[in-house]
């Protein structure tokens, strides 16, 4: 693999986390009822948690980069309500059929993410390992 493919492909896996944020506030909405908002622990999330998060959250940012050009050729809202609908549903499937993951799992991940520094460092760094082992392999 050349160099500026690999640097192409982290570069897109880096700011994969950045992105999937918005798609776990997408997925929250669809797997929590308003009655029981839920909160974020610290992180306390095991390394098999972690790795889960860096498996979903790449394959969320490949859905979403497959729907964001027909979002934005929409014709309608309700194509795009529509096309919206249909990448959650994605989202959300690509989450459950993660190991070591579930919805609930991934929203309180990313949640952590936005506010722990930490955290966000050491879920770039395991996106940056992944993507540099997917280069080599």
């Amino acid at each position: 693999m050349t160099k500026m493919t690999l640097t192409g492909k982290f570069a897109a896996a880096a700011t994969a986390l950045g992105l999937t944020l918005a798609p776990a506030a997408l997925v929250a909405q669809e797997a929590t009822s308003p009655e029981a908002p839920q909160e974020a622990p610290a992180a306390s999330f095991s390394d098999e948690q972690l790795n889960g998060f860096v498996d979903a959250a790449m394959e969320v940012a490949e859905i979403r980069d497959t729907y964001m050009p027909q979002l934005q050729a929409a014709e309608s809202e309700a194509d795009a309500q529509a096309l919206q609908t249909e990448a959650r549903d994605e989202m959300v499937a690509a989450i459950e059929a993660t190991e070591n993951m579930d919805v609930q799992t991934y929203t309180q991940i990313g949640e952590s993410a936005q506010t722990d520094e930490a955290l966000q460092a050491r879920l770039n760094t395991m996106i940056q390992d992944r993507v540099t082992e997917q280069g080599e392999g």
